[in-house]
């Protein structure tokens, strides 16, 4: 008699839920991330364009946005944009999740106002980790703290690039990769 599988693993007791949203056209992909991401505890919702992110984003009020950049009615670069027009979308955190990785794609999603580029296939581990350890953004701007979009990872997965504004090439604003 064989014995049944372990369960599959829930978020650490640590972890601090998220409001995500995918969006992607690619139906399946975000249906089997989104499927993965709820296993770990987060709430997420999946949206296959970019205008239906756009309203599902206004209402879900996301922490965390995952984003394809290859969507065909609005390319998430444009998806992003707006986004960061949008009261609600101005301390969140976007995540490009695309097939394109050179860099000219990751200038273009740095410019767009993403705050990572990850190429696909993305390593779950290390989104999931990056879900884990992004700071509590929404909260601390309904208090009215300024914020920067800093995430908290190892500095062997972070990208450094000089923050808008700043000076000195001695300070840098670490980006996800």
């Amino acid at each position: 008699m064989e014995t049944p599988p372990p369960p599959l693993p829930l978020a650490p007791r640590d972890s601090i839920p998220r409001r995500v949203l995918i969006a992607d056209d690619n139906a399946d992909a975000a249906m089997s991330l989104a499927t993965i991401l709820k296993m770990e505890g987060h709430h997420v919702q999946t949206a296959c364009s970019g205008a239906q992110a756009l309203s599902q984003g206004q209402v879900l009020q996301p922490e965390v946005v995952l984003l394809d950049i290859g969507m065909p009615d609005m390319n998430g670069l444009e998806v992003c944009r707006r986004m960061r027009q949008l009261p609600w979308g101005r301390a969140i955190t976007i995540i490009a999740l695309t097939g394109l990785g050179q860099q000219e794609d990751r200038r273009q999603s740095e410019e767009a106002g993403f705050d990572a580029h990850p190429v696909k296939p993305v390593n779950i581990k290390l989104l999931t980790n990056m879900l884990s350890t992004l700071p509590m953004q929404k909260m601390m701007a309904s208090f009215g703290t300024s914020l920067q979009r800093r995430p908290t990872v190892p500095t062997e997965e972070c990208l450094c690039i000089k923050a808008p504004g700043q000076q000195s090439d001695s300070d840098f604003l670490p980006r996800l990769l």
